[in-house]
């Protein structure tokens, strides 16, 4: 982290390219750095975005060498999230991953195991659990999935909380906290 903000590399440029305002306008991020297998996507979105070469890259295995980056943000097929994830976790790297987390039991299993063993933590105020099989991308799974919504725009109060990063580090805690009890 370098002045107190982070450096965020977005792996996934179809629809990870939706991230990427988010993140270079985002108070508490310095850099962003995008990654895909597509010389000639990641050159577009630099283009579009006014980005210098700093921005982007296709080496996955360079950004998660690289000790300024702080989180990698995965927003790739699938069948790729558990084993990508299990290697940001092992870089030292905070991930965060679209859904669902792994094709599998064992998949589920070992980002789990990689995390407890990076240290890397996230937690939040328990607001009770909404069961519901009617959302797309958990209607289909095979696997236990869960959707996790942190924050209420109409609750001025809970959002100068979540301004904080002392209370979002207790909301990623307390999910974090919450998946481990689960397999224990």
């Amino acid at each position: 982290m370098k002045n107190g903000k982070l450096t965020v590399a977005i792996v996934g440029m179809g629809f990870g390219s939706c991230f990427l305002p988010i993140y270079l306008k985002h108070p508490d991020v310095e850099h962003v750095i995008m990654v895909d297998t597509n010389p000639d996507q990641l050159k577009a979105l630099a283009d579009m975005y006014l980005l210098d070469e700093s921005y982007y890259t296709t080496d996955f295995e360079a950004v998660l060498q690289n000790p300024d980056v702080d989180a990698v943000h995965l927003v790739i097929p699938p069948a790729l999230h558990a084993p990508m994830s299990v290697q940001v976790l092992n870089a030292g790297k905070h991930c965060a991953c679209t859904i669902p987390m792994g094709m599998s039991m064992k998949e589920l299993e070992d980002v789990i195991k990689a995390r407890k063993a990076s240290g890397k933590h996230t937690g939040a105020k328990n607001r009770d659990v909404i069961y519901t099989d009617s959302m797309s991308g958990i209607n289909w799974s095979t696997i236990p999935v869960t959707i996790i919504e942190l924050g209420f725009m109409s609750n001025p109060s809970e959002d100068r909380l979540m301004a904080t990063e002392d209370y979002r580090n207790k909301m990623a805690q307390g999910i974090v906290d919450g998946i481990d009890a689960y397999y224990e």
